[in-house]
């Protein structure tokens, strides 16, 4: 039994371990995605930023302001990296509301929705702490995040604890 319990906390000390390396994933979802209209130019985001159509950038109903996800689409394998800096989308189905230059290096602007794999790492989250007060916070968001995407279906890698360490 005690080679049994040995085994079983370097099993969980390892998948720790693992779960604090800078590119493990943290979030994923799979779902829909679309982008924003042109009207929308100029508008004030959620961030402050007004939508710029060309940056790359994009709308969850939950991450972080200020992370970055991944966003590929499984059809053909072409990802694009993106900021979240906005609330939305507000439509239902949706996910993922992409800037158009982002749906446009992506491959899925001329779908108008097209499926999608969202996803972020450790690192990728921890960039939207801008000051070491504001971890718990982030942390809040993204376990809300995790946990909406699993009601939806995703299921979730291991919970990772951000590290404020070296942020400003």
């Amino acid at each position: 039994m005690r080679l049994g319990r040995c085994a079983l906390v370097a099993l969980l000390l390892s998948d720790q371990a693992l779960a604090q390396e800078p590119g493990t994933v943290v979030f994923q979802e799979e779902g829909k995605a679309s982008f924003y209209g042109d009207e929308l130019t100029g508008q004030k985001t959620a961030s402050g930023a007004k939508y710029d159509p060309d940056a790359m950038t994009a709308a969850h109903p939950t991450l972080p302001l200020g992370t970055a996800v991944t966003v590929t689409d499984p059809a053909t394998d072409k990802q694009v990296e993106v900021e979240i800096n906005d609330r939305g989308p507000f439509t239902k189905g949706r996910d993922i509301d992409l800037s158009k230059g982002a749906a446009e290096k992506l491959g899925i602007a001329g779908k108008g929705v097209a499926d999608v794999k969202i996803e972020a790492t450790k690192q990728q989250v921890e960039q939207a702490i801008g000051a070491p007060a504001e971890a718990p916070k982030v942390q809040d968001q993204l376990d809300t995040a995790r946990r909406a995407a699993a009601a939806e279906g995703t299921p979730q890698p291991s919970r990772v604890l951000l590290d404020t360490a070296g942020q400003p």
